[in-house]
């Protein structure tokens, strides 16, 4: 776990631009994950592939409309979109990516420090290959989070340019939404 001195600084683990969460309660963390799922699900409602999937989503997050997929802009139920954000009072991802805000602070409530995410898109914004969590977690943590992990189709990895951070991966959004979900349930 990084020491005091650590989290003051806006990098963790090398990565530039962090924020820590900070204190995270479960209730926090259960209407981030209960947002996002209705974000994903509209987004995917609407889109015809991957591609138009990752529009909708980043048209939401940095409050596009205008990069909302051509084939719907003419279409009215598009703007549900984003009718339920402002009746849901303006939904925040708290700047993070829809498919792992939700896992992100999940984490948080339980203890663990996210240190950055991604969750794989195309574009120059993508890092990973797949949706990911850096972490920082103390072992107890760990151990408690396993079965969790196992159970949602996600796994543990390391990256070696970052060696005091632990990755949690899954092979899609589905697939970290549902650890975010099983979490906050134990």
């Amino acid at each position: 776990m990084p020491d005091s001195e650590d989290l003051k600084r806006d990098s963790i683990g090398f990565f530039d631009g962090v924020w820590l969460l900070g204190s995270v309660t479960p209730d926090e963390a259960m209407m981030m994950v209960q947002h996002e799922s209705e974000l994903v699900r509209m987004a995917d409602s609407f889109a015809k592939d991957h591609d138009e999937f990752e529009q909708i989503l980043d048209a939401f997050e940095y409050s596009d409309v205008e990069s909302i997929p051509v084939r719907l802009k003419g279409v009215p139920e598009a703007g549900e979109l984003f009718g339920w954000a402002d009746s849901a009072g303006s939904v925040d991802l708290g700047g993070l990516e829809a498919g792992v805000s939700g896992l992100s602070y999940a984490l948080a409530a339980a203890g663990c420090i996210p240190a950055a995410s991604c969750r794989w898109h195309p574009g120059p914004h993508s890092w990973a290959p797949y949706p990911v969590v850096y972490v920082s977690a103390d072992r107890p943590s760990v151990a408690r989070l396993q079965r969790h992990v196992k159970a949602a189709g996600c796994g543990f990895e390391l990256d070696g340019n970052r060696p005091e951070l632990l990755v949690l991966a899954g092979p899609s959004v589905a697939h970290t939404m549902e650890l975010a979900r099983r979490i906050l349930e134990a």
